[in-house]
């Protein structure tokens, strides 16, 4: 295959990969922000929960037993 061909599967590839990305990113640009800082009680104790305990993973290994 000649570097002809190559170059223009390289091409198609990027540009590919350049629509789609357009596609996701529209979508995230069409978001509304979110208020984070709401309920920090709440939200503290459910990182600690969560991500510091992993309490969803010891759920989900205990119920396949």
């Amino acid at each position: 295959m000649g570097p002809l061909a190559i170059t223009l599967i390289l091409l198609l590839g990027l540009a590919g990969f350049g629509y789609l990305c357009w596609r996701k990113l529209a979508i995230v640009a069409a978001l509304q922000p979110e208020v984070r800082w709401d309920r920090p009680g709440e939200r503290l104790k459910r990182l600690l929960s969560i991500g510091v305990l992993q309490s969803r993973m010891i759920a989900a290994s205990s119920g396949q037993g």
